[in-house]
């Protein structure tokens, strides 16, 4: 686990980055990079980012968006269960 300062540090972070377009487009790279449609990142994923000219995120910012990260994969995981068990 994370110190609390690291915590912290990241949470001013988003916080200053939240009020600018990188921001937007740097969830809009995790979207695709990280999370994928459904929780996985598929090779549709992957082409859509490509096509889209999104660049994979470096480890700062997997650091800084781990918790939406890890958060956004646990939701599109569950809902995407849902969809095929409803099939």
């Amino acid at each position: 686990m994370e110190g609390q300062m690291a915590q912290k540090i990241r949470e001013q972070l988003v916080l200053v980055l939240r009020n600018t377009q990188s921001y937007s487009d740097l969830l809009e790279r995790a979207k695709w990079t990280e999370v994928g449609f459904s929780g996985y990142v598929s090779q549709i994923d992957t082409r859509i980012a490509k096509q889209k000219n999104l660049k994979p995120l470096n480890r700062f910012e997997k650091w800084l968006l781990a918790p939406y990260i890890s958060l956004e994969k646990e939701k599109r995981q569950k809902y995407w269960e849902e969809a095929i068990k409803n099939l």
